[in-house]
């Protein structure tokens, strides 16, 4: 009888061994067939048969000091030119850096968006995050539909009417910052504009108040940077499935992406009774989406949630960063703040309000954004993928192949723009005969192009233009000496290391 048992166990154990053996020789041969059909793609050379080029990108972040992964592409991109392969472990990203293949990747042929890289966006540790909101979901034809809905309320002149609940914001913003204003105290202007584009996102587009500006212990703040570090994480550590040891942060996010939904749940179930109820609500962007979703838009309760989540995330974060950047660039060029000032004045006069027709006259501040948004781009890289056998530079690209481009790249290429590490809000003017914005539309992309380009491009002006104006009206500034003006380590979107510290005094 042992001898029986005995028998079947080490049946049972050859069999397990046969079988993993063989899931692991397949998974060996289906690498160097991957591999094989795209060495051509010029790109630096592999470190290792399953990891790839983690470890050049790591050495290439310690020699330049760099601190995010498009830092380093845009350094290989210099190198081996505009079309690049660059290993991810198993993961092969053909990164893109040419504006004529841009054009071609997000026009000519509207390559669609690939569902595994999305996903990471959507479901954080298999739990629903973004779920299948505008940016995530990747069915071309519930994505036009679910756009064709929410399109109205994002239109220049539905948000005119917005203008009241942006300067209400503001005030707030101002007087939480006018006690700051001493001239000594260092203050974290990267966190005070976070605290406010929350409030104004949250004021504006979903009729709730915050109050993050004068809340130090607002739980949103961590919550959506722990759900905007993960999906970057997930792809230096493809393990994570299994590895215990991570468990413990992989919980950390899960609980931020529970209090994140969970709060769009409790805001849009008393917005619907009241709406059901009759009752007066305020004329904002949740109040649109949920009146303007009919059945046949499958807009259901969670992908009306999705679109919570990301409009709450999308509007707040990109703006934050665009404004902290421009903060900090101003400090380091006189001219531009001087500009930006003397524009300011020349306009709003005594006021301090901020309207509608004020906007189209505040153009330096304007042309100051999209220079910021160049020199900066708050999305560094979105991928798209092959959707059938093709050619990008001259390289034959196969069906399935991740298409990454490179917005960071593209933005800070002396093809396209002169001196581009300068910041020169002037390159952008359409008076200036050496507008390099005409040069080539294709080699500015901040918000994307073609028909997946951010619905939420109009929002982010009027936010940028009424923040930033009304704060350079009430204020002076300086950079805090000896800071890191670095980018902050690796997460979905571009952040300013040491939060642009700044001392403040009222003007």
């Amino acid at each position: 009888m042992a001898s029986f048992i005995f028998t079947v166990l080490y049946f049972i154990f050859i069999t397990l061994c046969m079988t993993v053996f063989t899931l692991v020789f397949c998974f060996v041969v289906y690498l160097q067939h991957k591999h094989k059909i795209l060495d051509h793609i010029p790109g630096p050379k592999r470190d290792g048969f399953f990891r790839g080029n983690i470890q050049t990108i790591e050495r290439l972040k310690k020699l330049h000091g760099f601190t995010n992964g498009f830092e380093v592409f845009k350094f290989l991109s210099q190198e081996y030119g505009p079309v690049i392969i660059i290993w991810i472990f198993h993961i092969p990203f053909v990164y893109v850096s040419g504006a004529e293949l841009v054009k071609k990747v997000l026009i000519a042929s509207n390559l669609p968006k690939d569902a595994w890289s999305y996903d990471q966006l959507g479901y954080l540790f298999k739990e629903r995050f973004m779920g299948k909101g505008l940016v995530s979901e990747t069915d071309r034809e519930k994505w036009k539909s679910k756009r064709l809905a929410i399109n109205p309320a994002f239109h220049r002149k539905y948000l005119k009417e917005l203008m009241e609940q942006f300067n209400a914001s503001c005030d707030v913003f101002l007087a939480r910052l006018t006690e700051l204003a001493d001239g000594k105290t260092e203050v974290k202007m990267a966190d005070e504009f976070n605290r406010i584009t929350l409030d104004i996102i949250g004021k504006v587009a979903f009729g709730i108040d915050l109050n993050a500006v004068n809340d130090p212990d607002s739980l949103f703040p961590a919550a959506i940077k722990e759900c905007l570090v993960a999906p970057v994480w997930c792809l230096s550590h493809p393990l994570h499935a299994i590895d215990f040891t991570t468990y413990g942060y992989q919980n950390t996010v899960v609980a931020a992406v529970h209090f994140l939904r969970d709060t769009g749940k409790k805001i849009m179930d008393e917005r619907r009774k009241a709406i059901l109820n009759g009752d007066d609500v305020p004329s904002d962007i949740l109040t649109y989406i949920l009146k303007s979703a009919p059945e046949d838009t499958q807009l259901d309760y969670e992908e009306v949630l999705d679109h919570f989540i990301t409009f709450f995330i999308a509007g707040q974060e990109t703006t934050s960063a665009a404004l902290s950047f421009m903060l900090a660039e101003a400090a380091k060029n006189p001219e531009v703040k001087n500009k930006l000032v003397q524009e300011v004045d020349d306009i709003l006069g005594s006021r301090q309000y901020v309207s509608y027709d004020d906007l189209g006259k505040l153009s330096y501040s304007g042309l100051a954004m999209k220079e910021t948004l160049r020199l900066h781009p708050s999305v560094p890289g979105f991928t798209r993928v092959m959707d059938k056998d093709g050619e990008l530079g001259g390289h034959r690209i196969p069906a399935g192949t991740l298409i990454n481009i490179g917005v960071f790249t593209l933005h800070n290429s002396p093809k396209y723009w002169n001196e581009p590490e300068k910041f020169n809000p002037e390159r952008f003017s359409t008076l200036n005969d050496e507008n390099e914005a005409g040069h080539s539309h294709y080699a500015y992309i901040p918000f994307s192009l073609g028909p997946r380009h951010c619905i939420g491009q109009t929002f982010a002006e009027f936010e940028f233009k009424v923040l930033m104006s009304r704060f350079v009206k009430s204020f002076k500034f300086k950079l805090v000496p000896g800071q890191d003006l670095n980018y902050e380590e690796p997460k979905t979107t571009l952040s300013p290391k040491d939060k642009i510290r700044c001392t403040l005094t009222l003007r």
